[in-house]
């Protein structure tokens, strides 16, 4: 049978590794095997994914999701927030996956994306 321990390290290593969610605002304990999830997530997507995620953990007898769900206020999102959000838009869009699109967040607020084109040495915007 295993630890708690070994159960914790492992539960935690998988959200740490997982690129749905941000693992840094996730608390994991364990007491008999059964795991309680703590913290905060940005969306009700990523409460789900950490439970999913721990299901996946050998070992684990019961989870009990305490993850709180934190919508950022009325929109308001850093320019390194809104940049880390169009670049994993662009990485997710399948017909994207091939090229090499780059997000830039310019000082007026606005957001454009490059394309470096195949075989040319030029920027398509």
């Amino acid at each position: 049978m295993r630890t708690d321990a070994e159960i914790r390290r492992d539960v935690e290593s998988e959200l740490q590794w997982d690129p749905s969610i941000d693992d840094r605002k996730i608390g994991v304990i364990v007491n008999g095997r059964v795991v309680t999830l703590t913290g905060e997530v940005d969306h009700y997507q990523g409460k789900c994914a950490a439970e999913d995620i721990t299901k996946r953990v050998r070992g684990v007898r019961a989870i009990a999701n305490d993850i709180q769900v934190k919508i950022p206020v009325s929109g308001i999102r850093t320019d390194t927030e809104i940049a880390e959000a169009a670049a994993n838009a662009l990485r997710w869009n399948f017909s994207l996956a091939d090229t090499q699109v780059q997000p830039s967040l310019r000082m007026d607020g606005s957001l454009s994306a490059e394309r470096l084109l195949s075989g040319f040495n030029e920027i398509q915007r």
